[in-house]
C-alpha cells in the first residue's frame, strides 16, 4: 500500500511538471551535441535536418510523457482492494509466522489465479499444484528466514 500511494504522489508531480524536466528527457537532449561547424549528433550519429528533429521529438515526447502518466494512473485506480489485499498476503511474508497453517493464504492464491489464469498458463504455470507450491514457501520461509523483517526481497529475489 505504502508502494502504491509512493508511486501516486511521483505522479502527481510528473503531471506538474514540464516534459522537458523529465529525468529521461533530460538525459537524451543532454546527449545532443553540436560541433564547431553547427553539425548536430546524437550518441555520435549525424543528426541532418535538427530543427525538424527538434520540432518531432518535442511534439511526439510531450504526447508520449502523458500518454504512460495516463497510463499508469489508470493502473492504480483499476486495482481493487481485494486484488491488493490478496497480493499482499502472499508477498509481504511479515504474518506468515502466526498462521498456523499455509492454508490461511489458500482463498487469495484462487482468487488471484482465477484473475491471471491465462497469462499464468501461457507462461507455463500449471495452477493446479498452486497450493502444494505455497505449502512449500511457507514452511521453508518459516523454518530458514527471518519473516518479521520489513523486506521480503529476501524470500522473493
Amino acid at each position: 500500500i505504502e508502494a502504491i500511494i509512493k508511486t501516486s504522489n511521483s505522479i502527481e508531480k510528473l503531471q506538474k511538471l514540464p516534459y522537458t524536466d523529465f529525468p529521461t528527457v533530460k538525459r537524451i537532449l543532454c546527449t545532443v551535441q553540436q560541433d564547431r561547424d553547427g553539425r548536430v549528433t546524437y550518441q555520435g550519429a549525424l543528426i541532418t535536418n535538427y530543427e525538424c528533429a527538434q520540432t518531432f521529438f518535442t511534439s511526439h515526447t510531450e504526447q508520449f510523457a502523458r500518454s504512460i502518466i495516463q497510463c499508469m494512473r489508470q493502473s492504480l485506480t483499476l486495482q481493487s482492494p481485494d486484488l491488493l489485499s490478496n497480493a499482499l498476503m502472499i508477498l509481504a511474508p511479515k504474518g506468515w509466522e502466526k498462521a498456523k497453517e499455509p492454508s490461511f493464504a489458500f482463498n487469495a492464491i484462487d482468487s488471484l489465479s482465477d484473475k491471471f489464469r491465462v497469462p499464468l498458463q501461457k507462461g507455463g504455470i500449471d495452477c493446479t499444484h498452486l497450493h502444494e507450491e505455497w505449502e512449500d514457501i511457507v514452511e521453508y520461509g518459516k523454518r530458514y528466514m527471518n519473516l518479521t523483517s520489513k523486506d521480503c526481497r529476501s524470500l522473493w529475489w
